[in-house]
Protein backbone atom coordinates (compact mmCIF):
# COMPACT_ATOMS: atom_id res chain seq x y z
CA UNK A 1 0.00 0.00 0.00
CA UNK A 2 2.67 2.47 0.40
CA UNK A 3 4.33 1.69 -2.00
CA UNK A 4 1.29 2.21 -4.68
CA UNK A 5 0.91 5.88 -2.59
CA UNK A 6 4.49 6.93 -3.60
CA UNK A 7 3.89 7.35 -7.41
CA UNK A 8 0.75 9.23 -6.35
CA UNK A 9 2.42 11.32 -4.28
CA UNK A 10 5.37 12.11 -6.99
CA UNK A 11 2.88 12.70 -9.85
CA UNK A 12 0.95 14.98 -7.89
CA UNK A 13 3.95 17.13 -7.08
CA UNK A 14 5.22 16.79 -10.59
CA UNK A 15 1.51 18.26 -11.84
CA UNK A 16 2.22 21.32 -9.30
CA UNK A 17 5.07 21.60 -10.62
CA UNK A 18 4.05 21.80 -14.49
CA UNK A 19 1.45 23.92 -13.61
CA UNK A 20 3.74 26.70 -12.09
CA UNK A 21 5.71 26.72 -15.06
CA UNK A 22 2.84 27.34 -16.97
CA UNK A 23 1.72 30.36 -14.86
CA UNK A 24 5.33 31.33 -14.75
CA UNK A 25 5.51 31.56 -18.96
CA UNK A 26 2.23 33.10 -19.15
CA UNK A 27 2.88 35.97 -16.59
CA UNK A 28 6.18 36.46 -18.72
CA UNK A 29 4.27 37.03 -21.97
CA UNK A 30 1.91 39.03 -20.97
CA UNK A 31 4.78 40.98 -19.35
CA UNK A 32 6.29 40.83 -22.61
CA UNK A 33 3.21 41.82 -24.55
CA UNK A 34 2.76 45.20 -22.30
CA UNK A 35 6.52 46.17 -22.45
CA UNK A 36 5.97 45.44 -26.46
CA UNK A 37 2.45 47.41 -26.63
CA UNK A 38 4.38 49.99 -24.09
CA UNK A 39 7.41 50.38 -27.31
CA UNK A 40 4.84 50.36 -30.28
CA UNK A 41 3.07 53.57 -28.57
CA UNK A 42 6.28 55.23 -27.82
CA UNK A 43 7.25 54.69 -31.02
CA UNK A 44 4.43 55.98 -32.40
CA UNK A 45 4.39 59.40 -30.39
CA UNK A 46 7.66 59.67 -31.84
CA UNK A 47 6.53 59.54 -35.21
CA UNK A 48 3.95 61.89 -34.52
CA UNK A 49 6.44 64.23 -32.65
CA UNK A 50 8.61 63.82 -35.60
CA UNK A 51 5.54 64.41 -38.32
CA UNK A 52 4.47 67.99 -36.63
CA UNK A 53 7.92 69.01 -36.28
CA UNK A 54 8.74 68.64 -39.53
CA UNK A 55 5.30 70.48 -41.06
CA UNK A 56 6.57 73.36 -38.55
CA UNK A 57 9.78 73.27 -40.40
CA UNK A 58 8.56 73.30 -44.13
CA UNK A 59 6.33 76.39 -42.88
CA UNK A 60 8.78 78.76 -41.93
CA UNK A 61 10.75 77.78 -45.22
CA UNK A 62 8.00 78.16 -47.24
CA UNK A 63 8.70 81.84 -48.04
CA UNK A 64 12.06 80.86 -49.34
CA UNK A 65 11.26 78.41 -51.53
CA UNK A 66 8.76 80.68 -52.76
CA UNK A 67 10.85 83.61 -53.43
CA UNK A 68 13.23 81.40 -55.06
CA UNK A 69 10.75 79.49 -57.83
CA UNK A 70 8.88 83.16 -58.39
CA UNK A 71 12.34 84.26 -59.29
CA UNK A 72 12.17 83.93 -62.98
CA UNK A 73 12.91 86.47 -66.50
CA UNK A 74 10.19 87.63 -68.57
CA UNK A 75 11.14 85.21 -70.98
CA UNK A 76 9.78 82.24 -69.20
CA UNK A 77 6.71 83.47 -68.60
CA UNK A 78 3.68 81.61 -69.85
CA UNK A 79 2.16 84.87 -70.99
CA UNK A 80 5.36 86.29 -73.17
CA UNK A 81 5.80 82.61 -74.36
CA UNK A 82 2.31 83.06 -75.87
CA UNK A 83 2.58 86.75 -77.36
CA UNK A 84 5.73 85.69 -79.24
CA UNK A 85 4.12 82.47 -80.52
CA UNK A 86 1.51 84.53 -82.55
CA UNK A 87 2.54 88.05 -82.19
CA UNK A 88 -0.38 89.39 -84.37
CA UNK A 89 -3.18 88.39 -81.72
CA UNK A 90 -0.95 89.92 -78.35
CA UNK A 91 -2.03 93.40 -77.85
CA UNK A 92 -1.70 93.10 -74.35
CA UNK A 93 1.31 92.07 -72.31
CA UNK A 94 0.90 92.03 -68.04
CA UNK A 95 3.67 90.53 -65.87
CA UNK A 96 3.87 93.22 -63.58
CA UNK A 97 4.20 92.65 -59.95
CA UNK A 98 5.95 89.01 -60.26
CA UNK A 99 9.53 89.73 -58.89
CA UNK A 100 11.01 89.46 -61.99
CA UNK A 101 14.56 89.26 -62.96
CA UNK A 102 17.20 89.94 -66.14
CA UNK A 103 16.85 91.92 -69.13
CA UNK A 104 13.64 93.45 -71.07
CA UNK A 105 13.96 91.03 -73.77
CA UNK A 106 14.79 92.13 -77.57
CA UNK A 107 12.04 89.91 -78.77
CA UNK A 108 9.24 91.96 -77.40
CA UNK A 109 10.08 94.32 -80.77
CA UNK A 110 8.50 91.61 -82.70
CA UNK A 111 4.99 91.91 -80.64
CA UNK A 112 4.37 95.00 -83.39
CA UNK A 113 0.49 94.67 -82.49
CA UNK A 114 1.47 95.43 -78.27
CA UNK A 115 -0.46 98.25 -77.31
CA UNK A 116 -0.05 97.88 -73.72
CA UNK A 117 3.25 96.38 -72.00
CA UNK A 118 2.99 96.62 -68.40
CA UNK A 119 6.13 95.32 -66.38
CA UNK A 120 6.54 97.30 -63.17
CA UNK A 121 7.02 96.46 -59.78
CA UNK A 122 9.74 93.55 -60.78
CA UNK A 123 14.11 94.03 -60.72
CA UNK A 124 14.91 94.22 -64.03
CA UNK A 125 18.68 95.35 -65.08
CA UNK A 126 20.08 96.76 -68.25
CA UNK A 127 18.61 98.81 -70.69
CA UNK A 128 15.49 98.98 -73.27
CA UNK A 129 16.12 97.18 -76.45
CA UNK A 130 16.20 99.23 -79.73
CA UNK A 131 13.84 96.74 -81.06
CA UNK A 132 11.20 99.13 -78.95
CA UNK A 133 11.03 101.42 -81.72
CA UNK A 134 9.31 98.71 -83.70
CA UNK A 135 6.80 99.23 -81.50
CA UNK A 136 4.56 101.54 -83.39
CA UNK A 137 0.77 100.87 -81.67
CA UNK A 138 2.59 101.12 -78.28
CA UNK A 139 0.54 103.67 -76.45
CA UNK A 140 0.87 102.63 -72.79
CA UNK A 141 4.72 101.73 -71.30
CA UNK A 142 4.58 100.92 -67.51
CA UNK A 143 8.59 100.29 -66.38
CA UNK A 144 8.36 101.63 -63.56
CA UNK A 145 9.79 100.52 -60.27
CA UNK A 146 12.54 98.71 -61.52
CA UNK A 147 15.56 100.68 -60.29
CA UNK A 148 18.35 99.02 -62.13
CA UNK A 149 16.79 99.76 -65.56
CA UNK A 150 19.46 101.95 -67.00
CA UNK A 151 20.12 104.04 -70.16
CA UNK A 152 18.04 105.87 -72.81
CA UNK A 153 14.70 105.03 -74.52
CA UNK A 154 14.74 104.29 -77.98
CA UNK A 155 13.20 107.36 -80.26
CA UNK A 156 10.12 105.66 -81.28
CA UNK A 157 8.80 105.46 -77.81
CA UNK A 158 9.61 109.35 -76.74
CA UNK A 159 5.68 110.24 -77.80
CA UNK A 160 4.34 107.07 -76.40
CA UNK A 161 2.84 107.17 -72.62
CA UNK A 162 5.90 105.85 -70.34
CA UNK A 163 6.07 105.94 -66.39
CA UNK A 164 9.33 106.03 -65.64
CA UNK A 165 9.28 106.79 -62.24
CA UNK A 166 11.60 104.39 -59.81
CA UNK A 167 14.17 103.45 -62.86
CA UNK A 168 17.03 104.64 -63.57
CA UNK A 169 16.42 105.89 -67.24
CA UNK A 170 16.72 108.78 -68.62
CA UNK A 171 20.96 108.49 -67.70
CA UNK A 172 24.09 106.23 -68.88
CA UNK A 173 24.08 103.13 -67.01
CA UNK A 174 26.75 103.55 -64.42
CA UNK A 175 26.41 107.04 -64.18
CA UNK A 176 24.72 108.49 -60.58
CA UNK A 177 22.28 110.11 -62.73
CA UNK A 178 22.58 113.86 -61.78
CA UNK A 179 22.55 116.80 -64.16
CA UNK A 180 25.35 118.03 -64.82
CA UNK A 181 26.23 121.33 -63.63
CA UNK A 182 25.29 124.65 -65.88
CA UNK A 183 28.10 126.57 -67.26
CA UNK A 184 29.94 129.27 -65.95
CA UNK A 185 29.22 132.47 -66.55
CA UNK A 186 31.42 134.83 -69.06
CA UNK A 187 33.62 136.84 -67.11
CA UNK A 188 32.83 140.60 -67.51
CA UNK A 189 35.01 142.92 -68.83
CA UNK A 190 37.25 144.70 -66.36
CA UNK A 191 37.14 148.55 -66.33
CA UNK A 192 40.08 150.93 -67.02
CA UNK A 193 42.96 151.38 -64.57
CA UNK A 194 42.70 154.92 -62.94
CA UNK A 195 46.37 155.64 -64.08
CA UNK A 196 45.72 155.47 -67.46
CA UNK A 197 42.60 157.78 -66.79
CA UNK A 198 44.26 160.44 -64.72
CA UNK A 199 47.21 160.49 -67.31
CA UNK A 200 44.60 160.83 -70.36
CA UNK A 201 42.93 163.64 -68.68
CA UNK A 202 46.61 165.52 -68.09
CA UNK A 203 47.65 165.14 -71.38
CA UNK A 204 43.45 166.80 -72.12
CA UNK A 205 44.54 169.82 -69.58
CA UNK A 206 47.91 169.73 -71.33
CA UNK A 207 46.11 170.77 -74.91
CA UNK A 208 43.91 172.34 -73.57
CA UNK A 209 46.55 175.36 -72.23
CA UNK A 210 48.36 174.99 -75.30
CA UNK A 211 45.32 176.46 -77.03
CA UNK A 212 44.92 179.52 -74.22
CA UNK A 213 46.62 182.87 -75.44
CA UNK A 214 49.06 184.20 -73.57
CA UNK A 215 48.51 187.09 -71.71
Amino acid sequence: LGRSRAPTHLAMRLARRTRAVATVKKSQGRVRRRSQSGAGSTSTKRGVAATAFMRGALLLLLPAFSSVVVAETIAQRSEFQFCVTIPSTCTELEVQSNALTGTLPTELGRLTALSRLYVFNNYLTGTVPTEFRLLTRLIELEINNNADLCGFLPSGLKDQSVSLSGTSLGAACGSSGASPPPPSPPPSPSPPSSAGGSSSSMEEKGEASLILPLG
